[in-house]
């Protein structure tokens, strides 16, 4: 059974109010106790390319990672299957990884 909260949160993101806020994120990487000057760098990277993602997997990922949500709860609020927002989340992540790992790549590559 989904939480009102959740289904609150929900609603925002179809209404275009998405909990995940790239410019808050990258204030918060500003002010959080990440010393590691790469460490920081990865999650401005990672910030901004969550950004760039299609709607459903922004809010998928938002839903599960941001807000808790399970994969049963997300999928009544898509009207989705389970294994229909799994597979959202999963290929969402593993382009962030591949960016991710690009970016790495082209850094060293770069001697940075």
């Amino acid at each position: 059974m989904l939480r009102n909260d959740r289904f609150h949160s929900f609603a925002e993101c179809l209404h275009g109010r998405h909990p995940f806020d790239a410019e808050e994120a990258q204030q918060n990487l500003g002010t959080s106790a990440l010393n590691d000057p790469e460490r920081k760098g990865l999650l401005e990277l990672l910030a901004e390319r969550i950004a760039q993602l299609p709607e459903a997997p922004k809010k998928v990922l938002a839903m599960y990672y941001y807000e808790g949500s399970n994969l049963a709860d997300i999928a009544a609020c898509f009207n989705l299957t389970e294994t229909q927002i799994c597979q959202i989340r999963t290929e969402a992540v593993d382009e962030l990884r591949m960016y991710l790992h690009g970016a790495w790549v082209e850094r060293e590559r770069n001697g940075l």
